[in-house]
């Protein structure tokens, strides 16, 4: 008998264990967006290839095509719950020269622990990879200009004017490249 109960411990003890790691792994889901549209914010660039962390998924994971079948989405967004990215991976050919860059920026370091709700947006001008976090609190009061200003910004392309114009109204931080904060930067 006494082997008996001994065997039935065990059993909860695994069973126990193993309802932890599973709701450690829950855990690590988090509710938050990743996105890019090269097709309208970056008109000279091709998408090559990217990846959002370490996610085996095709939502977040795209990869070039020798064969020329299956194109590279040049808009793309998933929102919801998701692993926490640690990197973000980005392939690109300028369109005017035809030269290839690749990137990959350690999101570890840049992003707060706590993205819930939160998106990721990267945009790419010319040679330069720009990663930006959006915050889903609202700024008060509200530092939107007018719709046609916005436009305007828009039609830059330049990336922060282009962050700027579509969240004037959100708190947004630049977290790629890292620089000094100067005057008319995207906090």
């Amino acid at each position: 008998m006494g082997l008996k109960y001994k065997n039935i411990n065990s059993l909860v003890i695994l069973t126990i264990t193993m309802l932890l790691s599973l709701s450690g792994c829950a855990n690590r889901l988090v509710n938050h967006g990743f996105h890019f549209n090269a097709k309208w914010e970056s008109p000279n660039i091709e998408i090559l290839g990217f990846r959002y962390g370490k996610s085996i998924y095709n939502t977040a994971l795209s990869s070039e095509d020798p064969y020329g079948v299956n194109k590279i989405p040049q808009q793309h967004t998933i929102i919801g719950k998701m692993l926490r990215g640690d990197d973000l991976y980005v392939k690109w050919k300028v369109k005017s020269t035809g030269v290839i860059y690749e990137d990959t920026v350690n999101l570890k370091k840049l992003m707060p622990l706590h993205i819930t709700n939160h998106d990721l947006q990267f945009i790419v001008k010319g040679s330069q990879l720009h990663v930006y976090l959006i915050s889903p609190y609202k700024i008060s009061p509200n530092a939107c200009p007018s719709k046609e200003i916005r436009r305007q910004l828009y039609r830059t392309y330049k990336p922060d004017n282009i962050i700027f114009s579509n969240y004037c109204g959100f708190s947004v931080k630049k977290i790629y490249p890292v620089k000094n904060k100067t005057k008319g930067d995207v906090k």
